[in-house]
């Protein structure tokens, strides 16, 4: 199998890359990264950082424990800003702000953003003063149907809008944020993004046979108007272009809008299509502001359990691509937080 690039730069296996970038590992912490971070923050607050959190009864079977999602978040959240909470996310505040909240809610799939990881965010969302009608979960039209057939009442009964990209083509996005990518075409931004102040991004962790993995950098294929230009047809899984997904993710709106990632990692698919069953439970989100260095580590968690059925390590052409662009941290300068509360004994 081809050597990643990021391996062979670093003259290692893909399996040793992953050893030595496992959670927790010293190595990470490297001395000049706070310096690295100050000069970056003017692309993300929290440049580099992720915080995992783990919580094992976070899940029991399929059940969700709504309030321990919730303590759980609230601890990751602090852990990513050093104590000061969920005012620190959204720093600057104004009467009327509109929230995105971009879910990964797929038509034909099984597994996607559960509602309890939303209603912990939308609530967080609406103790800081932001009115439910001024917060928009959305996906994109083709999984429209997912969307309102999961009906989200816990959602719906806050007053919170749930709403969908546009149909393709039309009024639905903005004329404005029109981008060349890298193969020329022309794609527009969503205007539940343009229109709105803040971004939330809450992607559920998954592989991609044709992207390696799905997260929060490809997430934003659902808020653009022409997702053919990643995927050879819509129903195509082999034919991927990684430029193309990192380009989506230098759209000035998405850049300057997002506030949080919160990688909904209570169960996780490792192997096959994102249109697969749950295969294992982590119980566990994956907290940021730098989708580059989220979506690293939702890579090695993918790694790790591939490893344990002896599967081999993923390649992630539009994750490396993203860090070459600048997008956010690459995997030497990822500072990894674990907040691990499982059970003793």
């Amino acid at each position: 199998m081809k050597k990643s690039l990021f391996y062979a730069n670093r003259g290692m296996t893909r399996r040793e890359f992953v050893k030595t970038t496992a959670v927790g590992t010293a190595a990470m912490a490297l001395m000049d990264w706070s310096k690295r971070e100050a000069q970056a923050d003017q692309k993300y607050p929290y440049w580099g950082k992720v915080v995992v959190a783990r919580d094992d009864s976070a899940t029991d079977g399929l059940r969700i424990n709504t309030k321990v999602v919730a303590s759980l978040l609230d601890e990751a959240i602090n852990a990513l800003t050093d104590g000061r909470g969920w005012g620190a996310i959204f720093p600057v505040m104004k009467s009327g702000d509109k929230v995105a909240i971009k879910i990964n809610a797929m038509t034909a799939a099984t597994f996607i953003t559960h509602e309890e990881v939303l209603d912990a965010i939308v609530i967080k969302l609406m103790d800081l003063g932001f009115k439910p009608s001024n917060i928009m979960v959305f996906d994109g039209d083709a999984a429209v149907s997912k969307i309102y057939r999961l009906k989200m009442p816990s959602i719906r009964n806050k007053g919170v809008c749930i709403l969908e990209t546009g149909v393709e083509g039309g009024e639905g996005f903005d004329p404005r944020s029109k981008t060349a990518l890298p193969d020329g075409t022309e794609v527009r931004l969503s205007r539940i993004i343009t229109d709105s102040t803040h971004l939330i991004n809450v992607p559920v962790l998954k592989t991609h046979p044709g992207s390696g993995i799905t997260f929060s950098l490809k997430n934003h294929v659902g808020s653009i108007d022409n997702p053919r230009v990643v995927h050879s047809g819509l129903t195509s899984f082999t034919s991927i272009k990684p430029g193309s997904i990192a380009a989506i993710n230098t759209f000035q709106a998405i850049k300057e809008k997002t506030r949080l990632i919160v990688g909904d990692s209570l169960f996780g698919v490792y192997q096959g299509s994102p249109f697969s069953k749950p295969q294992f439970a982590y119980n566990g989100l994956i907290v940021g502001t730098d989708p580059v260095a989220v979506d690293h580590q939702a890579r090695i968690l993918l790694d790790e359990e591939r490893g344990k059925h002896g599967v081999e390590p993923l390649i992630v052409p539009h994750l490396e691509e993203a860090a070459r662009l600048g997008i956010g941290a690459s995997p030497t300068d990822v500072k990894i937080i674990p907040l691990n509360r499982k059970k003793k004994g």
